[in-house]
């Protein structure tokens, strides 16, 4: 599945929390600190907390529209934005949410209001972020604002968002790639339970 696939290639830049400690780029927060946002501390979505079983997502949930071992498929609104919804599983237990946006835009600076839409809500349920970019590959629409969703349909500019936080981190995400541009926003247990398991294993 696409989307399934996008999603995971997002995950990498969840990383940097575990690896930059550098002044944050949000003005809000002090300076010289762990990169760790203020305020939010727990974690809930539909009433549904990491560690959640796949048998307690159901119970408030219902049966998911596609079900296996490590996920549920829901569909979902944001915003009154279309969404593929996931729900990951690790050793039967609820460690990250995915959501990638399906709306459909033919003016490509659409997908950018869109991001923006959701992103207004994050800060007003999570706070300032913790780390904020625009990442220009190629620069060559960077004057132009009219172009900027057309550039990141190229791949030649990536918008992310990401807050952290003691148990749980956020990624939010519009990319693009050969004239497709991606929207998503990504839930993740911190530390990730996926990632521990495997560092026990390459310590055996």
């Amino acid at each position: 599945m696409k989307r399934l696939s996008i999603i995971f290639a997002i995950i990498p830049l969840l990383a940097f929390s575990q690896r930059e400690k550098v002044t944050p780029l949000n003005n809000n927060l002090k300076p010289k600190t762990e990169l760790v946002s203020p305020g939010y501390r727990n974690f809930s979505l539909d009433g549904i907390s990491f560690g959640s079983s796949r048998d307690e997502v159901i119970k408030v949930l219902g049966e998911p529209i596609k079900k296996r071992p490590t996920y549920y498929f829901y569909k979902d609104k944001i915003n009154l934005l279309k969404t593929d919804k996931f729900f990951y599983f690790h050793n039967n237990l609820l460690y990250q949410v995915g959501y990638t946006f399906i709306e459909e835009h033919t003016n490509e600076n659409l997908f950018i209001d869109d991001f923006n839409g959701i992103e207004d809500l994050l800060i007003q349920k999570y706070g300032p972020t913790t780390k904020h970019h625009k990442k220009w590959i190629d620069d060559l629409y960077k004057d132009d604002l009219s172009k900027h969703g057309f550039a990141i349909s190229l791949g030649d500019l990536t918008i992310g968002s990401f807050w952290q936080f003691d148990n749980f981190r956020i990624a939010h995400v519009l990319s693009g790639d050969n004239y497709n541009i991606n929207h998503v926003l990504i839930y993740q247990q911190y530390p990730n339970p996926v990632d521990s398991q495997k560092k026990s294993m390459d310590k055996l």
